[in-house]
């Protein structure tokens, strides 16, 4: 039978494992247009999320590293 710290741990590796999960889920899908580029800051019109296609891909190196 396992003990309270047994059971923690367990409940803690189940928090862990979830929130990992989610991270890499929300890593998959880019936040949608906020009016401002998501790699330098600069104003966008509408939807956008990058001003061109050089952010775009610094963003998206930046997110597999994990920056």
């Amino acid at each position: 039978m396992a003990d309270i710290i047994d059971q923690a741990n367990d409940t803690a590796d189940l928090f862990l494992r979830s929130s990992l999960l989610k991270r890499q889920q929300s890593a998959k899908d880019p936040p949608s247009g906020i009016g401002m580029c998501l790699s330098c800051g600069e104003d966008v019109e509408g939807e956008r999320r990058w001003c061109d296609a050089g952010c775009r891909d610094d963003w998206q190196r930046r997110q597999k590293r994990g920056a």
